[in-house]
């Protein structure tokens, strides 16, 4: 299975939430996404390239923030020059194929344009992991000089684990940064 199927199946299923989370006492008006290291890729690019809610039915001001936790493939084309072959250069092959046009299609950073309605982005990475400290930074600024606010924190001393097994910790500042996006801050 290659991109684009995984970014679909993720549409879908935030477009089911959609339509059936009043049904469980939640509310559609509310709608936040998160995802860890692939998932961060995948809330990304659904938050990004709105032909995939479009598909399910929706469109992108369904999603009131987008949070990315030490997110892969941000920007595919990129960092496969950084590792010039090394890194995950055969497992981004296996996951988007050997083609340049659907590297660019997977890459969040490709979709980054005003007017779209793309929501506010934070971007939680561990330092130099899959040069995310370039990455990373480079699409915060891009989402926020396409008018959605965003940022890009190098957790420091958290490692790829570690940042999603500290998320929701009382007291904790990724935690306390993504309650102040929720709340529109």
């Amino acid at each position: 299975i290659q991109h684009p199927i995984h970014a679909q199946d993720c549409a879908n299923a935030i477009a089911w939430v959609h339509n059936h989370i009043a049904e469980y006492g939640g509310d559609p008006g509310q709608l936040h996404l998160m995802g860890h290291s692939a998932g961060g890729h995948l809330a990304g690019i659904v938050g990004t390239n709105e032909r995939f809610l479009k598909a399910a039915g929706k469109d992108l001001s369904i999603l009131n923030s987008n949070v990315l936790l030490d997110p892969a493939a941000i920007d595919i084309p990129r960092y496969l020059e950084l590792v010039d072959g090394r890194g995950m250069t055969q497992l981004y092959g296996l996951a988007f194929g050997r083609d340049e046009t659907n590297w660019r299609d997977a890459s969040p950073q490709d979709h980054v344009a005003p007017g779209k309605g793309i929501p506010p982005t934070l971007i939680f990475y561990s330092g130099d992991r899959m040069n995310l400290n370039v990455l990373a930074p480079a699409f915060a600024r891009s989402l926020t000089q396409a008018g959605s606010p965003s940022r890009a924190v190098d957790t420091v001393t958290l490692d790829h684990g570690q940042i999603n097994s500290y998320i929701g910790m009382v007291e904790e500042p990724m935690t306390e940064l993504i309650m102040r996006l929720h709340k529109g801050e």
